[in-house]
């Protein structure tokens, strides 16, 4: 039976009109109001009303009869204000007289604030019960397990580790904190400590955490814990002390000496670990002690190919023989020597291993070996259309720059069906390079023919929309309904809802974005998503839409749009574009590709705000603009720096409205590089010819975004009306 989400977090229209209510005191002067008033003032981020909110058992019920969400809720917001006995107040009331799953819940929360204070008799107690009510949840295994081992209970910890679920995948259970990857480390170390202590296996298990995960830092943990007790570690066998200490110099980035270590080590013994490890974990392919190895495969050191040679001479290993030359070929092209590199990777994949055409692309696309061949041997091996697709992205700019027209056909001409977004990206290709006059088609008939193929994809894809607009098809959306939520994903919802209740919107939105990793739970994350919406949050909103309609192929219809391509601080962009004479759909498509409307967006490389400025090309334009200051995470800043900069870029490279943010993104030194090279290409083509990835697919999801914002803007079609291609 499915259910529409029923809390306030999913009905926070009803909240709006409960403002006003009778007091639930009137002894004290302070007094907050009735429970939806006192849960949306926290909604909205109000939580100066805590201080004076002394919890009682009156005010739990009265929350809890109104929503079984709420008292949580208001016991997290305690916890976030820094008023750990308010809380645990209320968390003690629900888990005495709450309902399912919040009393599980508060458990859970007892569990940390007792363990955050070192009780951790107090700690385990709340765990134990906890794992009664939430056996599916991550954090209170996790807590019980931490609590066992700090008072070294080792018999009963060892125990625990065998009643753990096996969480497996990166969003198997629930959990807020802990994920299946970091609670299947710390078991393997509980596993071990205990085994140790107790004089059970030690070596045993100690090999089992070294060799069942790629070196991480729980293994510096264990080793430490070793070399303490024994610093010489004689107890052990000389080649497990090997393996362990090698696996130790990965996980601190000793990679020299983890090689020394491994090459030191009998090949023989490390075959029988490696199908011990098998039998662990038989969906595995690649053996984490290989992953390990793999770690340290940049200097590209002969001596390990020579060993993993040996090790593939290994009559048990036989059937590793495909990941040991997967894992032979880094080290061959490390050295440079990419052709021998992919010959074994090739032989890998001859081997029934198809999981690795996509590295021997990858390795193809870093040789630039020239498109038609890729096609060649991903055809024999009958790829996936993804690899298809990734060869083609890749390999075709290169094509398209030096102008193989007549070799781009005969690339469509060999295409499968199944790489079915390949041949879109083609087919739309080969009729611009016709529109053109680069090359010609045979009749009108074969233009149309090939559009078709991109026209199956979405208005919302480069391709689909770009198709739309060759065809001369107006975009037509459908009217979408509200989806409902399966029953198994019901208690990770409401979670989600009672941490925005609670006024924790970061919280919310990372656990909301954990969910919308998983496929299947799409339409979950669109209602995420619009409930997030329509309390304000654009950006979370547009993350959550994003992933629910890429990774579920949910169909785009008009309610999503909004969703999809949001307009906050429409008035601070309206008058930035203005002023700098920047379309103001451009704008907003630029900003929303930059930083998704977070004003707090930072990138790998320090680029900040909205507009995503550098550091230094903000003190280049504080002076070209005559500021005295300027702040990169204010709205205001942000968007006018970046409205300045698109017209400076549009002054140095004057009608090249492409170049122009590919400068944007790429640096304006590269913009004139390829203004040269190949600013004679109608703007379509120029997007198929830059030869930066990053700003290629920056290029391509501007074109898409701007044309829907000046859909919402001035409600043209956005096919007809591309504003980077007018």
């Amino acid at each position: 039976m499915k259910h529409l989400l029923p809390l306030l977090f999913f009905s926070w229209p009803i909240l709006l009109s409960c403002a006003a209510g009778e007091p639930l005191s009137t002894s004290e002067p302070f007094s907050p109001g009735a429970p939806a008033t006192i849960m949306q003032r926290l909604t909205w981020g109000d939580t100066a009303l805590l201080d004076l909110l002394e919890p009682e058992v009156g005010l739990v019920e009265a929350l809890r009869g109104s929503d079984a969400s709420w008292p949580y809720a208001l016991a997290r917001a305690y916890e976030e204000r820094g008023l750990p006995e308010s809380a645990r107040f209320v968390y003690r009331e629900e888990l005495d007289q709450g309902l399912a799953p919040w009393n599980g819940r508060s458990s859970l929360r007892l569990a940390r604030l007792a363990g955050r204070e070192g009780r951790w008799l107090v700690a385990e107690g709340y765990a134990r019960r906890g794992v009664e009510l939430l056996p599916d949840n991550r954090d209170i295994w996790y807590r019980f397990g931490e609590a066992l081992y700090r008072q070294d209970r080792f018999e009963e910890l060892l125990a625990l580790t065998d009643q753990i679920p096996a969480f497996s995948g990166a969003d198997s259970g629930e959990g807020e904190e802990i994920s299946s990857l970091e609670l299947g480390a710390e078991r393997l170390l509980w596993r071990a400590v205990a085994a140790y202590h107790l004089d059970q296996e030690r070596e045993k298990r100690f090999l089992e955490a070294f060799t069942r995960l790629p070196a991480q830092a729980i293994h510096s943990r264990l080793y430490l814990f070793l070399y303490y007790r024994n610093p010489s570690l004689s107890e052990f066998n000389p080649e497990v002390r090997r393996i362990l200490e090698a696996v130790y110099r990965s996980s601190n980035g000793e990679h020299a000496e983890a090689r020394r270590l491994f090459l030191l080590t009998d090949p023989g013994f490390v075959a029988r670990t490696l199908l011990e490890q098998s039998e662990h974990d038989p969906e595995e392919r690649m053996p984490a002690l290989l992953r390990t190895l793999l770690q340290s495969a940049g200097n590209g050191d002969r001596r390990v190919e020579q060993w993993l040679t040996r090790l593939e001479d290994e009559e048990d290993l036989r059937d590793f023989v495909p990941e040991l030359l997967a894992a032979r070929s880094r080290y061959v092209e490390a050295r440079g020597v990419r052709p021998e590199a992919m010959r074994l990777l090739a032989e890998a994949i001859d081997r029934e291993r198809p999981e690795y055409i996509r590295d021997w692309v990858q390795a193809a696309i870093r040789g630039s070996v020239p498109l038609p061949l890729v096609l060649e041997e991903l055809n024999r091996w009958e790829a996936r259309g993804e690899d298809y697709s990734l060869a083609v992205d890749r390999l075709l700019p290169v094509m398209v720059r030096e102008g193989r027209w007549e070799e781009i056909e005969r690339v469509y001409a060999v295409l499968p069906d199944r790489a079915g977004e390949a041949r879109a990206q083609l087919s739309v290709v080969t009729v611009l390079a016709d529109r053109d006059g680069h090359r010609s088609l045979p009749e009108e008939e074969e233009r149309q023919r090939r559009l078709e193929e991109a026209l199956i994809l979405p208005p919302t894809s480069y391709y689909g929309l770009l198709a739309r607009r060759l065809a001369g098809e107006v975009v037509s959306l459908p009217r979408g309904e509200a989806g409902n939520v399966r029953e198994d994903r019901i208690a990770e919802l409401d979670h989600v809802g009672a941490l925005v209740t609670a006024g924790l919107i970061e919280r919310a939105r990372r656990r909301a974005m954990i969910i919308a990793l998983d496929g299947d739970a799409a339409e979950e994350s669109l209602e995420l998503a619009r409930r997030f919406y329509a309390l304000g949050h654009a950006s979370a909103a547009l993350d959550l839409a994003r992933r629910a309609v890429t990774r579920g192929d949910l169909p785009v219809g008009e309610e999503e749009i909004p969703l999809l391509y949001p307009r906050p601080y429409a008035r601070e962009i309206s008058a930035a574009a203005e002023d700098h004479d920047v379309p103001e759909a451009i704008l907003y498509g630029l900003i929303r590709e930059e930083s998704h409307f977070n004003p707090r967006a930072q990138s790998h490389v320090g680029a900040t705000g909205l507009a995503q400025v550098m550091p230094a090309t903000a003190e280049d334009l504080v002076r070209r603009m005559g500021l005295s200051t300027v702040e990169l995470e204010s709205v205001s800043d942000s968007v006018r720096m970046g409205a300045f900069y698109l017209r400076h870029l549009a002054g140095q490279l004057p009608d090249q409205l492409i170049l122009q943010l590919a400068a944007y993104n790429a640096g304006p030194g590269r913009g004139r590089s390829w203004e040269t090279q190949f600013g004679g290409l109608a703007p379509e083509l120029q997007v198929e010819a830059l030869p930066f990835i990053e700003t290629r697919w920056y290029l391509r999801r501007i074109a898409v975004s701007s044309a829907w914002y000046q859909y919402r803007l001035s409600g043209d079609d956005p096919a007809s009306l591309m504003p980077l291609f007018p």
